[in-house]
């Protein structure tokens, strides 16, 4: 099976690459930049979205 990885976070997109067939960085609400990479060829799609929210720092006692 092939895997696309789709990402707003280069970081993120970079640690994949090794990982999947093709690792993109764009915006996936975007569908004109989704058909222009390919993705409406899948045969099926699995997707994630949430919004971005700071990470919580704990404190040290």
């Amino acid at each position: 099976m092939d895997v696309i990885a789709v990402d707003r976070d280069l970081a993120l997109v970079q640690q994949m690459r090794d990982k999947v067939i093709l690792a993109v960085a764009l915006d996936a609400t975007d569908e004109a930049v989704l058909r222009a990479q390919g993705i409406n060829a899948v045969n099926v799609a699995i997707v994630g979205m949430c919004e971005a929210r700071p990470r919580r720092r704990h404190k040290r006692k």
